[in-house]
């Protein structure tokens, strides 16, 4: 936990985020640390949950959105 993640989405989006949560093959999350402004401080989450011998329910989160702006729609919703 703690450690600095870079998220290069390309030359104008070289975000980075700190690891807030690790639970080994059950969680991670991300706190955006280097972003446009209204992403800094949202949270990014992953959840696995086995559903039976062959299946795994993946859930993703984006939390933390000061405003429902254009980035929040896009983010939610793409």
């Amino acid at each position: 936990m703690g450690a600095e993640y870079g998220l290069f989405f390309g030359p104008e989006f070289d975000w980075h985020g700190r690891v807030t949560c690790y639970e080994p093959a059950s969680a991670f999350e991300l706190a955006i640390t280097k972003a446009d402004s209204d992403w800094i401080g949202t949270r990014v989450r992953c959840e696995l949950q086995p559903e039976g011998a062959a299946h795994t329910r993946v859930r993703f989160y984006h939390t933390g959105w000061p405003t429902e702006n254009a980035h929040w729609r896009i983010s939610c919703y793409c």
